[in-house]
Protein backbone atom coordinates (compact mmCIF):
# COMPACT_ATOMS: atom_id res chain seq x y z
CA UNK A 1 0.00 0.00 0.00
CA UNK A 2 1.44 3.11 -0.60
CA UNK A 3 1.90 5.87 1.77
CA UNK A 4 0.83 9.23 1.03
CA UNK A 5 3.29 11.43 2.10
CA UNK A 6 3.58 14.93 4.17
CA UNK A 7 5.97 18.25 4.80
CA UNK A 8 7.27 16.06 7.35
CA UNK A 9 8.99 13.92 4.95
CA UNK A 10 11.10 16.76 3.23
CA UNK A 11 14.84 15.23 3.53
CA UNK A 12 16.06 18.24 2.06
CA UNK A 13 14.47 21.86 1.97
CA UNK A 14 14.43 24.16 -0.04
CA UNK A 15 18.08 25.49 -1.52
CA UNK A 16 18.88 27.42 -4.66
CA UNK A 17 22.55 27.95 -6.56
CA UNK A 18 23.40 30.71 -8.70
CA UNK A 19 24.00 29.64 -12.51
CA UNK A 20 26.80 30.42 -14.85
CA UNK A 21 24.49 30.83 -17.12
CA UNK A 22 20.56 30.94 -17.83
CA UNK A 23 19.38 27.58 -16.92
CA UNK A 24 23.12 26.16 -16.30
CA UNK A 25 24.29 25.16 -13.27
CA UNK A 26 28.06 25.19 -12.47
CA UNK A 27 30.42 22.27 -13.05
CA UNK A 28 30.64 21.33 -9.26
CA UNK A 29 27.30 22.91 -7.76
CA UNK A 30 27.14 24.37 -4.03
CA UNK A 31 23.73 24.90 -2.93
CA UNK A 32 22.32 27.49 -0.03
CA UNK A 33 19.43 27.18 1.80
CA UNK A 34 16.60 29.43 1.38
CA UNK A 35 15.63 30.61 4.75
CA UNK A 36 14.38 28.56 7.97
CA UNK A 37 11.02 26.43 7.51
CA UNK A 38 10.17 26.47 3.80
CA UNK A 39 6.83 26.69 2.70
CA UNK A 40 6.85 25.61 -1.51
CA UNK A 41 4.38 24.98 -4.10
CA UNK A 42 5.13 24.24 -7.23
CA UNK A 43 2.87 24.94 -10.64
CA UNK A 44 2.96 23.51 -14.41
CA UNK A 45 1.26 25.13 -16.73
CA UNK A 46 1.80 23.56 -20.50
CA UNK A 47 -0.62 26.26 -22.11
CA UNK A 48 -2.84 23.89 -23.46
CA UNK A 49 -4.83 24.92 -26.25
CA UNK A 50 -8.26 23.53 -27.95
CA UNK A 51 -7.88 23.45 -31.93
CA UNK A 52 -11.89 23.37 -33.19
CA UNK A 53 -12.87 20.65 -35.49
CA UNK A 54 -14.27 22.10 -38.80
CA UNK A 55 -18.14 21.26 -39.13
CA UNK A 56 -18.45 19.58 -35.69
CA UNK A 57 -18.78 20.74 -31.55
CA UNK A 58 -16.20 18.75 -30.37
CA UNK A 59 -12.37 19.82 -31.13
CA UNK A 60 -10.23 18.17 -32.94
CA UNK A 61 -7.49 18.01 -30.69
CA UNK A 62 -5.75 19.65 -27.59
CA UNK A 63 -1.84 20.77 -27.87
CA UNK A 64 0.65 22.65 -25.43
CA UNK A 65 1.02 26.02 -26.29
CA UNK A 66 3.72 28.44 -27.52
CA UNK A 67 5.46 28.54 -23.67
CA UNK A 68 5.20 26.47 -20.47
CA UNK A 69 4.97 28.23 -17.87
CA UNK A 70 6.64 26.67 -14.44
CA UNK A 71 5.93 28.55 -11.42
CA UNK A 72 7.25 28.44 -7.76
CA UNK A 73 6.22 29.87 -4.88
CA UNK A 74 7.76 29.85 -1.41
CA UNK A 75 7.06 31.50 2.14
CA UNK A 76 9.39 31.38 4.74
CA UNK A 77 11.41 32.96 8.23
CA UNK A 78 14.87 34.55 6.94
CA UNK A 79 17.90 34.06 8.42
CA UNK A 80 19.77 36.16 6.11
CA UNK A 81 18.75 38.09 3.03
CA UNK A 82 20.74 36.12 0.59
CA UNK A 83 18.23 34.61 -1.53
CA UNK A 84 15.75 38.01 -1.36
CA UNK A 85 18.63 40.76 -2.95
CA UNK A 86 18.04 38.41 -5.94
CA UNK A 87 13.88 39.72 -5.97
CA UNK A 88 14.82 42.77 -4.31
CA UNK A 89 18.12 44.46 -5.80
CA UNK A 90 18.61 46.41 -9.15
CA UNK A 91 19.90 44.96 -12.39
CA UNK A 92 23.35 45.97 -13.66
CA UNK A 93 24.56 44.39 -9.80
CA UNK A 94 25.59 41.33 -11.15
CA UNK A 95 26.20 37.82 -9.23
CA UNK A 96 23.48 37.61 -6.24
CA UNK A 97 21.26 39.86 -8.14
CA UNK A 98 18.31 39.61 -10.92
CA UNK A 99 21.72 39.51 -13.15
CA UNK A 100 21.76 35.65 -12.58
CA UNK A 101 19.57 33.25 -12.68
CA UNK A 102 19.30 29.72 -9.81
CA UNK A 103 18.38 26.42 -9.84
CA UNK A 104 15.91 25.33 -7.16
CA UNK A 105 16.27 22.02 -5.44
CA UNK A 106 14.95 19.67 -2.87
CA UNK A 107 13.78 16.36 -2.03
CA UNK A 108 10.84 14.15 -0.32
CA UNK A 109 11.04 10.53 1.05
CA UNK A 110 8.38 9.42 -1.81
CA UNK A 111 5.97 6.99 -0.14
CA UNK A 112 8.23 7.11 2.81
CA UNK A 113 10.49 5.08 1.22
CA UNK A 114 12.72 6.22 -1.86
CA UNK A 115 14.06 10.04 -1.80
CA UNK A 116 13.05 12.07 -4.83
CA UNK A 117 14.58 15.33 -6.25
CA UNK A 118 12.67 18.16 -7.81
CA UNK A 119 14.80 20.23 -9.53
CA UNK A 120 13.99 23.82 -10.81
CA UNK A 121 16.77 25.48 -13.33
CA UNK A 122 16.83 28.79 -14.87
CA UNK A 123 14.70 30.29 -11.59
CA UNK A 124 14.02 34.10 -11.18
CA UNK A 125 11.67 35.83 -9.04
CA UNK A 126 9.26 37.72 -10.12
CA UNK A 127 7.45 38.96 -6.83
CA UNK A 128 9.10 39.89 -3.46
CA UNK A 129 7.13 40.77 -0.20
CA UNK A 130 8.78 41.21 2.99
CA UNK A 131 6.85 41.90 6.10
CA UNK A 132 7.42 42.06 9.43
CA UNK A 133 5.30 42.43 12.88
CA UNK A 134 6.44 43.77 16.76
CA UNK A 135 7.30 40.67 18.03
CA UNK A 136 7.78 38.64 15.75
CA UNK A 137 9.98 37.09 12.88
CA UNK A 138 10.37 38.54 9.76
CA UNK A 139 8.86 36.75 7.01
CA UNK A 140 9.57 36.69 3.53
CA UNK A 141 7.67 35.48 0.07
CA UNK A 142 8.34 34.99 -3.05
CA UNK A 143 6.88 33.86 -6.31
CA UNK A 144 9.13 32.60 -9.18
CA UNK A 145 9.13 31.36 -13.03
CA UNK A 146 11.28 28.86 -14.22
CA UNK A 147 12.45 27.69 -17.20
CA UNK A 148 12.61 24.10 -16.87
CA UNK A 149 10.77 21.66 -13.81
CA UNK A 150 11.65 17.90 -15.05
CA UNK A 151 9.68 14.57 -14.04
CA UNK A 152 11.50 14.32 -9.97
CA UNK A 153 14.39 12.19 -10.31
CA UNK A 154 14.68 9.17 -7.61
CA UNK A 155 18.88 9.18 -8.50
CA UNK A 156 20.63 11.44 -6.13
CA UNK A 157 22.27 14.03 -8.41
CA UNK A 158 25.39 13.98 -6.32
CA UNK A 159 25.58 18.10 -5.71
CA UNK A 160 26.89 19.86 -2.87
CA UNK A 161 23.79 19.85 -0.60
CA UNK A 162 23.33 22.54 2.04
CA UNK A 163 22.54 21.21 5.71
CA UNK A 164 18.17 22.66 7.12
CA UNK A 165 18.98 26.36 8.33
CA UNK A 166 19.31 26.05 12.11
CA UNK A 167 20.42 29.84 12.33
CA UNK A 168 17.21 32.31 14.49
CA UNK A 169 15.12 33.38 11.78
CA UNK A 170 15.76 37.69 11.99
CA UNK A 171 13.12 39.75 13.94
CA UNK A 172 11.94 43.26 13.79
CA UNK A 173 13.13 44.00 17.13
CA UNK A 174 16.56 42.86 14.92
CA UNK A 175 16.44 46.73 13.58
CA UNK A 176 16.52 48.60 16.78
CA UNK A 177 13.77 50.28 18.93
CA UNK A 178 12.81 52.46 15.84
CA UNK A 179 13.82 50.52 13.12
CA UNK A 180 11.79 52.74 10.00
CA UNK A 181 12.10 56.22 8.95
CA UNK A 182 10.11 58.34 6.26
CA UNK A 183 12.71 61.24 5.83
CA UNK A 184 13.99 62.02 9.32
CA UNK A 185 10.93 60.63 11.10
CA UNK A 186 11.79 57.52 13.03
CA UNK A 187 8.56 55.69 14.25
CA UNK A 188 7.32 53.68 16.24
CA UNK A 189 6.47 50.78 13.67
CA UNK A 190 4.05 48.09 14.87
CA UNK A 191 4.24 46.19 11.25
CA UNK A 192 5.46 46.80 7.56
CA UNK A 193 5.07 45.01 4.36
CA UNK A 194 7.46 46.08 1.35
CA UNK A 195 6.82 44.50 -2.54
CA UNK A 196 8.78 44.16 -5.33
CA UNK A 197 7.69 43.27 -8.53
CA UNK A 198 9.95 42.17 -11.16
CA UNK A 199 7.12 41.86 -13.63
CA UNK A 200 9.09 38.98 -15.74
CA UNK A 201 9.40 38.19 -19.46
CA UNK A 202 8.72 34.85 -20.85
CA UNK A 203 10.78 34.96 -23.97
CA UNK A 204 9.64 31.95 -26.28
CA UNK A 205 11.98 29.35 -28.19
CA UNK A 206 11.27 28.73 -31.44
CA UNK A 207 10.25 24.55 -32.10
CA UNK A 208 9.69 24.59 -28.23
CA UNK A 209 7.72 25.27 -25.88
CA UNK A 210 10.47 25.15 -23.21
CA UNK A 211 11.30 29.57 -22.29
CA UNK A 212 14.04 30.80 -24.14
CA UNK A 213 14.84 32.96 -21.58
CA UNK A 214 12.83 34.89 -18.68
CA UNK A 215 13.64 38.25 -18.06
CA UNK A 216 12.91 40.79 -16.21
CA UNK A 217 11.17 44.24 -16.74
CA UNK A 218 10.32 47.17 -14.98
CA UNK A 219 10.82 46.71 -11.43
CA UNK A 220 7.31 48.27 -9.38
CA UNK A 221 8.10 48.73 -5.27
CA UNK A 222 5.29 49.45 -2.80
CA UNK A 223 4.09 48.60 0.47
CA UNK A 224 2.12 49.68 3.90
CA UNK A 225 3.31 50.16 7.26
CA UNK A 226 1.07 50.73 10.54
CA UNK A 227 2.73 53.36 13.32
CA UNK A 228 1.85 54.71 16.76
CA UNK A 229 -0.03 57.58 15.74
CA UNK A 230 2.55 60.29 17.29
CA UNK A 231 3.00 63.62 15.12
CA UNK A 232 1.84 65.10 12.04
CA UNK A 233 5.01 64.80 10.27
CA UNK A 234 2.87 62.19 7.81
CA UNK A 235 0.12 63.58 7.11
CA UNK A 236 1.76 66.53 6.02
CA UNK A 237 4.05 64.65 3.47
CA UNK A 238 0.80 63.54 2.17
CA UNK A 239 -1.03 66.09 2.00
CA UNK A 240 1.91 67.90 0.30
CA UNK A 241 2.78 64.76 -1.55
CA UNK A 242 6.12 65.18 -0.75
CA UNK A 243 9.14 62.81 -1.66
CA UNK A 244 11.58 61.56 0.59
CA UNK A 245 13.81 58.56 1.53
CA UNK A 246 12.43 55.52 3.97
CA UNK A 247 15.21 53.30 5.83
CA UNK A 248 14.47 49.66 7.14
CA UNK A 249 16.89 48.73 9.30
CA UNK A 250 16.47 45.13 9.27
CA UNK A 251 19.88 43.59 11.01
CA UNK A 252 21.46 46.82 12.72
CA UNK A 253 24.53 44.75 14.55
CA UNK A 254 25.16 44.07 11.01
CA UNK A 255 24.43 47.23 9.56
CA UNK A 256 21.41 45.77 7.21
CA UNK A 257 18.70 47.82 5.73
CA UNK A 258 16.30 47.71 3.35
CA UNK A 259 16.65 51.58 1.53
CA UNK A 260 13.43 53.10 -0.22
CA UNK A 261 14.67 55.96 -2.24
CA UNK A 262 12.44 59.02 -3.41
CA UNK A 263 9.59 57.60 -1.92
CA UNK A 264 6.07 58.90 -1.47
CA UNK A 265 2.87 58.51 0.96
CA UNK A 266 0.46 57.27 -1.62
CA UNK A 267 -2.59 56.82 0.81
CA UNK A 268 -3.72 57.53 4.62
CA UNK A 269 -5.31 53.68 4.32
CA UNK A 270 -6.80 54.19 8.36
CA UNK A 271 -6.26 56.29 11.48
CA UNK A 272 -8.30 54.03 13.54
CA UNK A 273 -10.14 54.91 16.58
CA UNK A 274 -11.99 52.88 19.15
CA UNK A 275 -12.78 52.27 22.65
CA UNK A 276 -10.56 50.13 24.36
CA UNK A 277 -8.05 50.28 21.84
CA UNK A 278 -4.38 50.29 23.64
CA UNK A 279 -3.36 53.07 21.02
CA UNK A 280 -4.13 54.74 17.61
CA UNK A 281 -1.94 53.61 15.21
CA UNK A 282 -1.90 55.20 11.32
CA UNK A 283 -1.29 53.10 8.28
CA UNK A 284 0.10 54.11 5.42
CA UNK A 285 0.40 53.09 1.89
CA UNK A 286 3.55 53.83 -0.35
CA UNK A 287 5.61 53.31 -3.55
CA UNK A 288 9.18 53.99 -4.35
CA UNK A 289 11.45 54.72 -7.16
CA UNK A 290 14.22 52.62 -5.97
CA UNK A 291 15.03 49.68 -3.65
CA UNK A 292 18.34 48.19 -2.17
CA UNK A 293 19.01 45.22 0.32
CA UNK A 294 22.04 44.84 1.60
Amino acid sequence: MSVPIGAWLTVKELQFCEETSFGVLPNSPSFTPVGYEPRVKFNIDPGMVAIPKPGSEDVQTVQAGAVRENTWEVVYQPTDLTFAKYGVNSQGLGPGSIDKSFTLLMSVMLNAATETWLILQGARPDTTIISGRAGGPLQIRMIGKAQTFPIPVQADPGYAYATSSTAQPIKLEDGGVNPFSVGLVHLDLFEISVEVRRNLSIIPQPGSNTPQTIQPQNRQITGTFSALWERLDLMVSLQNLSTQNMLWEIQASLGTELDLTLSQLTKLNSLHFSNGEPAIMENYAFQANQASLG
